[in-house]
């Protein structure tokens, strides 16, 4: 568990805000404590446990295994209903060693959350620039590029999102600190990770925000100061239950009331929604790539634009000028993809938001590297092999449409859809692979409780409808290999010089998620292993 340490003297003064004043027993009792956690199997003797309301289930349910496991500290979060005013009292726990434990009942607890951590961790008010990205794709690699520029201008930088808690420093590395369950951590978790960085002098960080994260208010009262809005796509309407409700979800970020700079892309259309939504305090940039021309009907409220033309797209990557309203810059990029630059926008708006000199940008921006498993190039021996994290229709559109800029022969796709999950996406994604690649395997991607081949049949469906369209162009393109394993072999071993093969859906993971079991499948190692091989 990453988290700063606390002295005894920051945890009283913090449960005093909450209302408490401890006797010197209770005091002496808490010396203990250098943490907090809302995640019981973490709860120590030196970790406090804080029962705070699930998405479904109360921590409150879990009392008794953190009693079990040593702490010394339960604060729990208690409804009006439950009780009129805070309470406390000392328990005995259980276990043979008859310890006790100090019981504090806090009302609305997780609405003095951020006030409270705020006490523990003076350090949390020293940031100089905390960015919260949100959209359906983009946002591992706009986190990414914002840390890797932050980092190489400034000094020192972190991201948090789907790959961890990563940190950079101008060395150029990158460094996992934390293992990533969730695109955004629970809150508790987050104020924790915040503060560690914090104390350890990084002071820009970016933070993926997920739909589910900022739904469930993983992210109320970090101090966040800029927003940005990469796109909205179809995923996780299960979820959600519709594109208005996710679209909706995403940007109710705009809810906290420390943000004070907004970036969105101006080439979605859910931008103008983003437009109408701000607060008073909010200032809005934007970027796009669309050719001057349509650059007119922006909004004229905006405090920055970001523009692009003349781009070239060649093997060591992208050139183009960028336009900052009317000052131009020449920028050369080692990556793939008019999204890559889209993501490179967003993140520069965010930077210049802080007042980063654009010169000192400019000059950085050949080092950023991909994000891992993001439109990345692999080792290979003859074709050209990306790995790509695409899950989603417009993703794996994009994807292939950017593989398409750098194919001299035949463009491949190796990808499937993932199980217990948004099923409508399914035949699109087959229709989208079947107009945009020469040749298709359809396979394995986390089938979890579902059985492959009916996913695939599901896939398949989209890829009829569009051979009814141009059946010659269709017929012959797609085939089946379940085992992902022996279809990324056959694409590899199949696949000629000039040839791009793009294997979607896994990118950054390490496991295949098969019948409630996590099967080790590191996609990026196994392609590095059979580039070698075929050498």
């Amino acid at each position: 568990m990453l988290c700063a340490k606390v002295d005894t003297s920051q945890v009283l003064l913090a449960i005093s805000h909450l209302g408490f004043s401890l006797s010197e027993e209770e005091q002496l009792l808490l010396s203990a404590i250098e943490g907090f956690t809302a995640d019981s199997r973490q709860a120590s003797p030196s970790i406090a446990f804080l029962a705070l309301q699930g998405v479904s289930r109360h921590g409150r349910e879990f009392i008794e295994q953190a009693k079990a496991l040593g702490t010394v500290l339960i604060i729990e979060d208690s409804s009006e209903s439950d009780a009129d005013t805070n309470s406390k009292q000392m328990l005995i726990t259980s276990t043979p060693a008859d310890k006790q434990v100090l019981h504090l009942s806090v009302v609305n607890l997780a609405g003095k959350l951020s006030s409270f951590f705020a006490t523990l961790y003076p350090q949390l008010d020293g940031f100089k620039q905390i960015v919260a990205v949100t959209g359906t794709n983009g946002k591992t690699s706009v986190a990414s590029f914002y840390a890797q520029l932050a980092a190489s201008i400034i000094g020192k930088a972190a991201s948090i999102g789907t790959l961890g808690t990563l940190t950079y420093d101008n060395d150029g590395e990158e460094r996992c600190v934390q293992e990533a369950e969730n695109t955004t951590p629970e809150r508790v978790s987050l104020l924790n990770q915040l503060a560690w960085l914090a104390e350890q002098g990084y002071c820009y960080v970016a933070i993926e925000a997920s739909s589910h994260g900022i739904e469930q208010g993983r992210l109320t009262g970090l101090p966040i100061d800029t927003a940005i809005f990469t796109n909205l796509s179809q995923d996780h309407l299960d979820y959600h239950g519709s594109m208005q409700a996710y679209g909706a979800a995403k940007r109710a970020l705009l809810n906290n009331t420390h943000i004070q700079n907004v970036i969105v892309n101006f080439d979605d259309p859910e931008s103008a929604l983003w437009q109408q939504s701000l607060q008073s305090q909010q200032r809005l940039s934007g970027f796009t790539l669309l050719p001057n021309a349509a650059k007119d009907s922006l909004s004229s409220c905006m405090q920055r634009v970001f523009s692009v033309s003349n781009t070239q797209y060649l093997s060591d990557g992208l050139y183009f000028s960028l336009f900052e309203s009317a000052q131009a810059y020449s920028i050369h990029l080692g990556l793939i993809g008019d999204f890559n630059i889209a993501n490179y926008l967003a993140a520069i708006a965010a930077f210049r938001a802080a007042s980063v000199d654009m010169e000192a940008i400019a000059l950085a921006s050949p080092r950023l590297k991909g994000a891992k498993g993001r439109m990345e190039i692999m080792a290979s021996h003859h074709a050209q092999v990306i790995v790509d994290f695409a899950h989603t229709p417009d993703a794996l559109k994009q994807a292939l449409q950017a593989s398409r800029k750098h194919t001299k022969g035949s463009l491949w796709v190796v990808f499937g859809c993932g199980g217990n999950r948004d099923k409508e996406k399914r035949p699109l994604m087959g229709s989208i692979a079947v107009q945009f690649a020469d040749k298709v395997i359809l396979t394995q991607d986390n089938s979890r409780f579902e059985k492959p081949e009916d996913i695939v049949e599901d896939v398949l469906s989209g890829i009829a409808e569009g051979e009814t369209k141009d059946q010659s162009a269709a017929a012959g393109k797609v085939i089946s290999i379940l085992d992902r394993c022996e279809a990324v072999k056959y694409a590899l071993s199949s696949a000629q010089v000039g040839d791009v093969v793009l294997i979607a859906g896994k990118g950054h993971e390490n496991y295949l998620d098969i019948q409630g079991k996590k099967i080790t499948y590191d996609e990026r190692a196994f392609v590095q292993q059979l580039a070698e091989e075929y050498i």
